[in-house]
């Protein structure tokens, strides 16, 4: 994932779905940022994130060492650092890449699957995201994609 945000063409995609594989890395914003400059329609996240430990407000990211990731056989993984971003941190770091996510956080698919002992606790959720319809207006996507030109007033 972290090559394909880094090593990939400009190429376009309608819809960009990372499914499980974003709690395992730890340069998460480059990817998100790929995804974004990326896709045309929609992005779909899935992930999983401690809430009962942080509370379903918590806007952030928490840091692991020993983050496994499953392979394709439920009896290999790989074990590494990574980070786990609220289902609230998620919407605040695509709003600044200019996506909106109108449907909020839904159950995940796989929410009653497992896949390390420790997970039983957090909750797994998909986020659906579609562009902003603002977007060029937006004064978080102006800074964060650094437009130059014309300056603006912006009321407060």
């Amino acid at each position: 994932m972290a090559e394909w945000a880094v090593t990939c063409t400009d190429e376009r995609y309608d819809i960009i779905a990372a499914l499980g594989v974003l709690y395992a890395q730890v340069d998460y914003y480059s990817i998100l940022e790929a995804m974004a400059a990326r896709a045309r329609e929609v992005i779909v996240i899935e992930s999983s994130f401690d809430e009962d430990k942080f509370g379903k407000d918590f806007m952030g990211v928490t840091f692991r060492y020993g983050q496994s990731i499953t392979l394709a056989d439920k009896h290999a993984s790989l074990r590494g650092r990574g980070a786990r971003i609220s289902p609230r941190g998620y919407i605040f770091l695509m709003e600044g890449l200019g996506w909106r996510c109108p449907l909020g956080v839904l159950p995940s698919v796989w929410k009653h699957i497992s896949i390390e002992q420790t997970d039983a606790q957090k909750i797994r959720f998909m986020m659906r995201f579609e562009p902003a319809p603002s977007r060029q207006e937006d004064l978080a996507y102006e800074i964060s994609h650094g437009k130059r030109g014309e300056i603006k007033e912006w009321g407060i």
